[in-house]
């Protein structure tokens, strides 16, 4: 650039800094299709207890339960998924919350770095 500035790599703290920015702001991304996908496959035992973790009303988790649409637990575990995905207050943290509450500790990670994104 012409110029006598000398490049210096960004400190530990200047990484830190980026790195928190950068999960603050997923925290409220929504989920892509292909997290929930993965979600549900390895939720599908538990996605009723799951859902009631989420406040998915009992009488939404009997329509899905009875729905012809979702017709294996895999499924109904991504319908949650979705609806909470579209709830107003979503967000990363409050469904690692909900996993840990069922046990799914080795879920969390990729929830919440957002590594099952693309």
């Amino acid at each position: 650039n012409g110029t006598n500035e000398k490049k210096t790599q960004p400190s530990q703290s200047e990484i830190s800094v980026h790195r928190n920015a950068g999960n603050i702001q997923l925290r409220y991304t929504r989920l892509s299709s292909r997290e929930m996908c993965r979600l549900s496959r390895h939720i599908e035992v538990e996605w009723d207890t799951l859902a009631g973790l989420m406040d998915i009303p009992r009488a939404d988790r009997n329509d899905i339960r009875d729905n012809i649409l979702y017709n294996n637990n895999c499924s109904r575990a991504e319908k949650i998924l979705s609806i909470f995905n579209h709830k107003e207050d979503f967000s990363r943290e409050n469904l690692a919350y909900c996993l840990k509450e069922i046990n799914q500790l080795e879920l969390i990670r990729p929830v919440t770095t957002g590594e099952w994104r693309s």
